[in-house]
């Protein structure tokens, strides 16, 4: 008999792992829907810098730059300090089967 420790039969957590396709599906289905959202919203503010219902803001638009850090530029320069500062993470991927799909519309969003 060989052991795959690699491996682990779930059979009697189905609904268990079910759910979980579920809670990333709907997360992933409400961040397209909180996008669309707020494109909208950035489309209705024009160029204000708040928004106001009956008096209240209710909503403000920040402008400004961001700026990002290139590592795979700080790699290249700079490949032995680069890997000094890497350090491992645990890592766990929800793989749904192939019969349900993330579409990421709104439409769907909002079903």
């Amino acid at each position: 008999m060989t052991v795959n420790l690699d491996e682990i039969d779930l059979s009697h957590e189905a609904a268990f792992i079910a759910h979980l396709w579920e809670v990333v599906e709907q997360r992933h289905a409400f961040q397209t829907l909180e996008n669309a959202l707020k494109d909208r919203l950035r489309e209705l503010m024009g160029g204000a810098s708040h928004a106001t219902v009956n008096g209240e803001v209710v909503a403000s638009l920040s402008r400004y730059k961001r700026y990002d850090f290139d590592r795979g530029r700080f790699r290249q320069d700079h490949g032995q300090l680069y890997e000094l500062y890497l350090r491992p993470i645990e890592v766990v991927r929800v793989v749904p089967p192939p019969n349900r799909r993330l579409s990421g519309t709104v439409a769907d969003a909002q079903d």
